[in-house]
């Protein structure tokens, strides 16, 4: 059968080609995709590889996709309920990649906004800035012990480094000098966050307290406390007048950032929590923790609204859709479950990595992205669950963070660029 639709797909389907990949000739007349026609499209794609390499010119390329559109209906298609999952399955498939743009000795511990920076963390607890786009570096030097956290002034032209040293560092990423050493803790400084206005940073603390830092004088400005065991992670609403606090004292706080008091205690389990996020509306937050769990609570209210209870394992990360409607999170039982908010129902299970997880979200809200302690990165349909595409990392340095700014995609040592089909037929050689 699959001999028979090889030798038939060659004969008499009529195709455009481009590359190593298929312009698929669907008509927007033709309602019915057969799972036999699918099967000869699918066919033709090895019969014809060996066209599929023939080189022509960027023009040449243009002109063949405006014919292409023109005559598949494209449009009219992806306006069509019934195709979608049609499209889906061959536009996602050939025309969407994640294409190594960058590596690394080291694994990347942040990114600039713009995408022209790569801050990475080297085994001597120094900080390298690289630029995307060539071989320039600055080496960062000062820490004495493990970096936990690297977060980016919105300008992009420094950045707060956490450190288990228990001390802060605000570096000039022009230059690379250490503007300034943030003293005061006692204990490892897990994380750090910056208010969007760029004048305030907080940071969480092994020592059981948060601290808050003027960026312009250096200087303490207040100093959070009620925890009573390790601080994990720190997040802060998008108007900057909040912060949420975890630990592994079981809370979740809420700080008022002008009067420095605590609001309200949200959560008090008898576990660890890790992780928390805000969603951009600031109308909810979401814990993770040891136990399995999240749990979503009601910013205005202070009420608790939904507990997810369905991963088996520690929750370690969490991510939210830019519309505030989904949530994606990562676990030690090595799935990424897909929550509606609004609901409170589960919607999907993404399995594949056969170890513990990271996820973030692309900000089309369209696609989720997973690195893995097992040495892989995925990309998947964020509506569906399809697994797109797995790309190996190598080596393997056990961050396990994803970065994602405008179309670069940052995880461990490995910088990729997330590309449509227009942009991987322009990088494609003309030659």
């Amino acid at each position: 059968m699959k001999k028979y639709l090889r030798q038939k797909a060659a004969m008499n389907i009529n195709y455009v080609v481009f590359s190593s990949f298929l312009f698929l000739p669907i008509h927007a007349s033709d309602k019915t995709i057969t799972p036999l026609r699918t099967m000869a499209l699918e066919a033709a794609t090895h019969v014809l590889h060996a066209k599929l390499q023939e080189p022509q010119s960027y023009e040449d390329r243009i002109a063949l996709i405006n014919q292409w559109q023109e005559k598949s209906g494209l449009v009219t298609l992806k306006d069509d309920c019934k195709q979608e999952t049609i499209l889906d399955r061959f536009e996602q498939k050939y025309f969407t990649q994640l294409h190594e743009f960058k590596t690394l000795k080291y694994p990347i511990g942040a990114m600039t906004s713009d995408g022209t920076q790569l801050i990475a963390v080297d085994d001597n607890f120094n900080l390298i800035v690289f630029n995307t786009y060539n071989d320039h570096s600055l080496t960062l030097k000062g820490h004495t012990d493990h970096i936990s956290h690297v977060a980016i002034i919105s300008n992009n032209t420094k950045a707060i480094s956490s450190s288990a040293d228990s001390h802060l560092r605000l570096w000039d990423l022009t230059t690379g000098h250490c503007l300034a050493i943030l003293e005061g803790h006692s204990d490892i400084v897990s994380h750090v966050a910056i208010t969007s206005d760029n004048l305030k940073a907080i940071s969480a603390s092994y020592d059981t307290t948060l601290k808050v830092w003027d960026l312009n004088t250096y200087q303490p400005i207040a100093t959070l406390q009620g925890h009573s065991d390790e601080v994990n992670h720190v997040v802060i609403t998008s108007d900057n007048s909040k912060a949420i606090s975890v630990s592994d004292d079981g809370t979740l706080r809420l700080w008022d950032l002008n009067t420095y008091k605590l609001i309200a205690i949200l959560s008090e389990q008898k576990a660890n929590l890790y992780h928390v996020v805000i969603t951009p509306d600031n109308s909810k937050t979401i814990s993770a923790s040891d136990d399995s769990l999240l749990n979503v609570w009601d910013l205005n209210t202070y009420q608790h609204l939904a507990t997810f209870d369905k991963h088996c394992a520690d929750v370690s990360h969490i991510a939210i859709t830019s519309d505030n409607l989904k949530a994606i999170s990562s676990s030690f039982d090595k799935t990424l479950r897909l929550w509606d908010l609004n609901n409170a129902q589960p919607l999907a299970t993404f399995e594949g990595h056969t170890a513990f997880t990271h996820v973030a979200i692309t900000p089309d809200n369209t696609k989720a992205i997973s690195v893995s302690s097992d040495k892989t990165f995925k990309l998947w349909n964020l509506s569906t669950g399809t697994l797109l595409q797995t790309s190996f990392l190598g080596s393997q340095h056990n961050r396990n963070k994803i970065h994602i700014q405008k179309n670069f995609v940052a995880a461990e040592n490995k910088l990729f660029k997330l590309e449509d089909w227009q942009s991987i037929i322009k990088r494609m050689p003309t030659e």
